[in-house]
C-alpha cells in the first residue's frame, strides 16, 4: 500500500494525486474472490462512470488474524457500519497506482482505505442473510448531470449558429426551436447573456468533434464528474469554458433544465425496462460474437437532452453520452444505441483482431470497418429478441455516410458484410475466419 500512503501525504501537502479512470484497468479480470467481513466504513458518490461506493471492511485470515480490505463497487451500496457482508470481486493489480484505483471523490475515505490490505472491484455484495445487496448492472444510467446537459445544449446550438453540415440532422435539428421557446420566458438581460454564450460556443467548442478533438473529451469527463454541483469551482476545465458555463447556468436551469431532466428520467426508466427484459440475451450474443468481455460492473451511461448530431457518442476518454430527446434513441432504437456505444469500448481490441487478419493476407483495414461491424452486430443482437426492430444503420441511412475518416461512404462495405459477417452472426465459422473473409471481400471493392 506504499502508493496509498505516499498519496495521502501528497494530499496533505496540496499535491494533486487523483484522476477519474475506468474501473477495469487497474483490476484483474479473472479469478474473482469472495470475502466475508464487517463493514467499518462506507462512502458513495456519482462521477464520470456513474454511481460508485467505497466499502471498507474487516475480515479474518486463515490464521484468525484481522485484515482490513477496501472494495470499490459501481453502485450505491445500502449497507451500514457494523453490518456483516459477503463481497465478491476482482483484486487490484499489484502495479496499480492510487490515481488509477481511487476517484477524487473518495478523498474523505483516504485514511481507512490507506490502511487496507488490498482493494477489490466488487461485482456483488450480499448481506448476512445471503440476499444480494448489490448485483452489477449491464448499464448504470445517470440523469442529473446538470453541467453536462448545459454543455451539450450549448454545443448543438453553437453548431447550428455556425451552420455546420450536421446541424440539421434529426437528433439536433429541434434544438434551436426549443431554445426559442425557452427564450420567451427570459428577461432581456438573460436573453443577451444566453446569446453570447451560444456565440462563444459557435466560435470555439462547437467547431470541435465531440468524440476526439481536444479539449472536448476532457471537458465532457469533467462535467460528468461535476454532476449537479452548484458551481464548477473545482472542475478541471479551461477558464474560458468555465466562465461561459457559469454565466449560462442560471438561465439554463430556469428555462430548459427541468424539461431535459424529466426527459432523462423517462429515457432511463424506458431503457432500464428493456435491458431488464432483454439485456442478458443481447449481452450474451455480442460477447459471444466478438469473443470479448463486458466489464463486470457494466458501463456508465450519461443522459443529456442533446448529445451530438448522431444522438449518442462515446468519447476517446470512454464517456458514453446519449440524448434523451432524439427519436433515434427511443424504445428499441435506444436499446440498440446503448449497446452500440458500449461496444465502442472494444474498438482497440477489434482493430487488433482485424490487424492480425490483415497482416496474414497483406490487406489494409479501412478505418470505418470496426464501426460498421458494430452497426450490423448491435442491430442483429436486438433483432434476436425483437425481430420487428429496424436496424438503425438502415433507419438512419447510415450506409450513405462517410464514417471514421474513411475515403468513401459506408455503403461500399454493405455487400462484404452480408457475405462474410452475416453468416458468422448466424452461427457459421469462427470470428477470425469471418474477419479475414471480410477484409478479402473489401479489398475487391472498386
Amino acid at each position: 500500500m506504499r502508493n496509498l500512503l505516499v498519496c495521502v501525504f501528497g494530499i496533505l501537502l496540496g499535491a494533486p494525486c487523483y484522476a477519474q479512470s475506468a474501473l477495469d484497468g487497474p483490476f484483474e479480470s479473472s479469478n474473482p474472490i469472495t470475502l466475508s467481513g464487517t463493514v467499518v466504513g462506507v462512502s458513495s458518490w456519482s462521477g464520470t462512470h456513474g454511481p460508485e461506493t467505497f466499502l471498507v471492511f474487516d475480515v479474518r485470515d486463515s490464521a484468525g488474524r484481522p485484515q482490513r480490505w477496501a472494495s470499490r463497487v459501481a453502485a450505491t451500496a445500502p449497507v451500514q457500519r457494523g453490518e456483516t457482508v459477503l463481497v465478491t470481486g476482482f483484486l487490484s493489480k499489484k502495479e496499480a497506482t492510487l490515481q488509477e484505483l481511487l476517484p477524487y471523490s473518495a478523498v474523505p475515505m483516504l485514511a481507512p482505505i490507506a490502511s487496507a490490505h488490498r482493494i477489490l472491484r466488487a461485482t456483488e455484495i450480499r448481506g448476512s442473510d445471503q440476499a444480494p445487496v448489490i448485483s452489477a448492472p449491464i448499464f448504470r444510467i445517470t440523469t442529473d448531470e446538470f453541467w453536462l446537459n448545459l454543455h451539450h445544449f450549448l454545443y448543438v446550438l453553437g453548431r447550428a449558429e455556425a451552420r455546420t453540415n450536421d446541424s440539421t440532422r434529426d437528433a439536433v435539428a429541434g434544438a434551436p426551436r426549443e431554445a426559442e421557446r425557452g427564450l420567451k420566458n427570459l428577461t432581456g438581460e438573460e436573453r443577451r447573456v444566453w446569446a453570447e454564450s451560444v456565440t462563444a460556443y459557435a466560435k470555439g467548442l462547437s467547431l470541435k468533434d465531440a468524440v476526439r478533438d481536444a479539449p472536448m473529451p476532457a471537458v465532457t469527463a469533467a462535467l460528468a464528474d461535476a454532476g449537479d454541483a452548484p458551481t464548477l469551482t473545482s472542475a478541471p476545465i479551461d477558464a474560458a469554458t468555465h466562465e461561459i458555463l457559469e454565466r449560462a447556468a442560471p438561465i439554463y436551469r430556469k428555462a430548459w433544465w427541468p424539461a431535459h431532466r424529466t426527459a432523462n428520467l423517462a429515457w432511463r426508466d424506458s431503457i432500464n425496462t428493456l435491458v431488464a427484459a432483454h439485456g442478458q440475451s443481447i449481452l450474451g450474443f455480442i460477447t459471444r460474437v466478438y469473443g470479448m468481455q463486458w466489464p463486470a460492473d457494466g458501463y456508465a451511461v450519461h443522459t443529456s437532452g442533446y448529445s451530438s448530431f448522431g444522438g449518442a457518442y462515446s468519447s476517446v476518454r470512454g464517456v458514453l453520452v446519449i440524448s434523451s430527446l432524439a427519436e433515434s434513441t427511443q424504445r428499441l432504437n435506444g436499446l440498440e444505441t446503448v449497446f452500440h456505444e458500449g461496444m465502442h469500448q472494444w474498438d482497440n481490441q477489434v482493430y487488433a483482431a482485424l490487424g492480425a487478419q490483415a497482416r496474414a493476407i497483406k490487406a489494409q483495414v479501412p478505418p470505418d470497418v470496426p464501426h460498421a461491424l458494430i452497426w450490423v452486430t448491435a442491430s442483429a443482437a436486438v433483432r434476436q429478441v425483437e425481430p420487428s426492430h429496424v436496424p438503425l444503420v438502415d433507419a438512419l441511412a447510415i450506409w450513405n455516410l462517410y464514417s471514421s475518416g474513411a475515403p468513401g461512404p459506408m455503403s461500399r462495405l454493405k455487400a462484404p458484410l452480408e457475405e462474410a459477417w452475416k453468416p458468422y452472426l448466424e452461427g457459421r465459422g469462427t470470428r477470425d475466419e469471418a474477419l479475414r473473409l471480410l477484409l478479402e471481400k473489401i479489398a475487391l471493392v472498386k
